[in-house]
């Protein structure tokens, strides 16, 4: 917003670079509760990071019945807000769900993972089949028990996506 002071709007700024970086710890760390990691550590968030180029970073909060989709969406709404970057460009994203521990994946298995299958519907429906997806769900008890909060990490635009593309072996 034009009108917002310069100090707020750092502010925010802040607060977005933060919970950034509280991303990438909670997805590598052992010590801090992950509820479902099966395939992430610090070398693969570091990998993608420093081979892919370039990162663009969206997020998006809800609460309610559809929350994770429509945190999703939003996600990638601010990630297509960029005119130079696209979420469909990218060639690796890493996707990071923050839940209320009482909203435990494993408890009523069917209802609460439908919902997420239905928000990584919503993220392959943006993606080129060959983008590598990284995931992770951490939980945060301070959050509302409907919550779904998701952070998309998407990289490897322009150059770096036409080498990554080139060199596949089916390519």
């Amino acid at each position: 917003d034009p009108e917002t002071p310069i100090y707020e709007s750092f502010q925010w700024l802040d607060t977005q670079l933060s919970a950034t970086i509280l991303d990438l710890v909670r997805l590598t760390s052992l010590e801090i509760e992950s509820i479902y990691n099966p395939r992430m550590d610090l070398a693969d968030v570091s990998e993608m990071m420093n081979k892919h180029g370039a990162t663009i970073m969206g997020w998006g909060e809800e609460t309610g019945e559809n929350a994770a989709s429509e945190a999703v969406t939003k996600a990638i709404e601010s990630i297509n807000a960029n005119e130079e970057y696209s979420i469909h460009n990218a060639i690796c994203i890493l996707v990071h769900f923050t839940v209320h521990p009482e909203a435990n994946l494993n408890v009523n298995f069917e209802t609460n993972y439908t919902k997420f299958f239905e928000a990584f519907g919503i993220i392959h429906e943006w993606i080129d089949e060959l983008v590598d997806i990284l995931s992770g769900f951490t939980s945060d008890p301070n959050a509302p028990l409907d919550f779904a909060g998701v952070r998309i990490y998407a990289n490897g635009f322009g150059a770096s996506r036409t080498e990554y593309i080139n060199n596949l072996p089916f390519a």
